[in-house]
């Protein structure tokens, strides 16, 4: 039985991770959205602007996917990078920084401070790769390659090794993460 789980682990990160990250363009600039599927909409504080191929983000910016929208972005360089699942919500803080608001994304960075805030809670991490799900009441966020701190005020923090989750509600963080599950 363990080794099925695993199995399915294993199985689920390589489909995920490569699904995830192996359409995207490699020439992606600095603070740039590219839409690689769906409609895919950048709100600007009262403007709306469709993406339609390569877009320059700015901080502040919420990226917007539809049903069936998924979208590539750089923060500083292609050495921080998010992708986007459909009915998502992310906002762009800043050049090292995205808040997950709704949905699903996945961030990583080589080698460069990368912060994903989501639920009261930070992720930070220099050199991994991390998933985030967000839906109405709680979120859970695991860690596929690398190491990610997490840190809530008031909240020990904790360590979110590879092929490690937490599932979080009201910015409450588990005392310990638990081996990433697959949801079949």
């Amino acid at each position: 039985m363990a080794v099925k789980h695993w199995m399915a682990v294993v199985l689920a990160v390589a489909v995920l991770g490569a699904g995830a990250c192996a359409t995207g363009p490699a020439e992606l600039g600095a603070m740039q959205i590219q839409r690689a599927s769906g409609h895919v909409e950048i709100l600007r504080g009262s403007d709306s602007i469709d993406v339609s191929d390569v877009e320059g983000l700015e901080p502040g910016d919420v990226i917007v996917t539809g049903a069936t929208g998924t979208a590539h972005l750089n923060l500083a360089s292609d050495a921080q990078r998010v992708d986007i699942a459909p009915d998502s919500r992310v906002r762009v803080r800043s050049n090292s920084v995205v808040e997950g608001l709704e949905g699903s994304l996945l961030a990583r960075a080589s080698h460069a401070p990368t912060s994903v805030l989501f639920d009261g809670v930070k992720a930070e991490f220099s050199n991994a790769r991390f998933r985030l799900d967000r839906g109405f009441s709680s979120s859970r966020a695991a860690s596929y390659d690398g190491t990610v701190e997490l840190g809530s005020p008031g909240e020990t923090r904790i360590d979110l090794q590879r092929l490690y989750q937490v599932d979080v509600a009201a910015g409450d963080l588990p005392e310990h993460p638990v081996p990433y599950r697959v949801d079949e």
